[in-house]
């Protein structure tokens, strides 16, 4: 597995990707109904109104565009202001995929995927403060539960995340 834009990730533990199109009316392939508020499609798509961690790619699912976390909203709310083309991040008309997971620690979450994942419209934040006060048991654990640290890859991890903290 290759640090960054890898196609394979291991995203066992995220929800399926739910395909969009920004500032767009959605439409549920299942019944064909089309709707113009994102609030009714995302509660389909079974996005919860808890904390965590979302990802917008692109429509082959190859490469990052944005990483984002919840922080006093849920996900359902968050996605549904970058659905609405609110938020500024993505461009209005381009079609992403979007995959989200619940976290009790979006930070942290957010962090380990925009360090990992490396994705195209995220700023030039520093990333480190979020490690700040966290032993690496729990920076790892977090990784391996978002599908990026696993035993296949454990020296990978390990040196590439040592490489980004020590730029």
């Amino acid at each position: 597995m290759s640090w960054g834009n890898s196609s394979s990730i291991d995203f066992g533990n995220w929800s399926e990707p739910v395909i969009h199109k920004i500032g767009d009316v959605l439409e549920d392939s299942s019944t064909g109904k089309t709707y113009k508020q994102t609030g009714r499609i995302l509660k389909y798509a079974d996005v919860p109104d808890e904390k965590g961690i979302y990802l917008f790619r692109d429509i082959r699912d190859r490469e990052n565009y944005y990483c984002g976390k919840t922080e006093h909203q849920t996900l359902r709310k968050r996605l549904t202001q970058h659905l609405t083309g609110e938020s500024g991040k993505l461009r209005r008309g381009e079609e992403y995929k979007i995959r989200w997971i619940t976290s009790s620690k979006p930070e942290l979450s957010e962090a380990i995927a925009v360090i990992y994942l490396k994705p195209k419209y995220n700023d030039g934040k520093d990333w480190k403060y979020a490690l700040k006060h966290k032993n690496a048991k729990e920076v790892l654990r977090e990784a391996e539960r978002l599908g990026f640290y696993s035993k296949y890859n454990q020296e990978e991890f390990c040196l590439n995340l040592i490489e980004y903290i020590c730029e």
